[in-house]
């Protein structure tokens, strides 16, 4: 069973390789085969199908952030440390798996077919929904304001990480950021801001 187990994250690990550089229309079985040294036959004997493939490729991303919606549901700590240590989680798990990362942006930024498009909206989609609705369950505890839109605020938490990955690069050359070698202050500074804002008490308008 361990062989198995073995041979089936080999050809997950090349699938996800493969994936994130050309895209689900530019792989092949018999590509994904090569590159995790197998055969097709043990590709299709382990997954079925491209499709299904692909499928299982963005189930296991899935899973790692919904390891990290676990530990925010919980009940360790309040509200503001639970979403700190989500967040500087989530980043890390971003940079932990790049070639999974850049896979999911494809499909965000790039849209491949209908069937990858079809696929990666019903697994990020669910995902998504799920830290939703803890923010939404924060919201009927009266831990957060009742105006705030949880989907909205789960939004910008991932938006945040996602393009902080995608820009480190570029903004370490910008002499006015002194946070791109820092992600744990960068972390630390999107929750704090999102959570009180940013405008003094004096300079609300006095209708607010």
């Amino acid at each position: 069973m361990q062989q198995s187990s073995d041979a089936a994250d080999n050809i997950l690990n090349a699938a996800e390789q493969l994936f994130a550089i050309k895209g689900y229309d530019g792989v092949s079985v018999r590509l994904v085969a090569e590159q995790a040294c197998v055969s097709k036959a043990s590709v299709f004997h382990h997954f079925g199908s491209k499709e299904l493939l692909y499928e299982a490729v963005l189930k296991r991303a899935s899973a790692e952030f919904e390891a990290l919606l676990g530990r925010l549901g919980g009940n360790s700590g309040n509200l503001r440390y639970r979403l700190s240590t989500f967040v500087k989680e989530h980043l890390a798990c971003i940079y932990d798996k790049p070639s999974l990362s850049h896979l999911l942006l494809r499909e965000v930024l790039e849209p491949g077919s209908d069937v990858s498009y079809t696929k990666a909206a019903g697994v990020l989609g669910s995902s998504f929904a799920k830290l939703t609705a803890v923010l939404r369950d924060e919201k009927q505890a009266q831990t957060i304001k009742p105006e705030t839109d949880p989907a909205l605020l789960a939004y910008l938490l991932i938006a945040a990480n996602v393009f902080f990955f995608q820009s480190q690069k570029f903004i370490q050359h910008m002499s006015e950021i002194d946070f791109a070698g820092d992600s744990s202050r960068y972390t630390e500074a999107v929750v704090t801001y999102l959570l009180d804002g940013v405008l003094n008490h004096s300079d609300v308008p006095a209708d607010h």
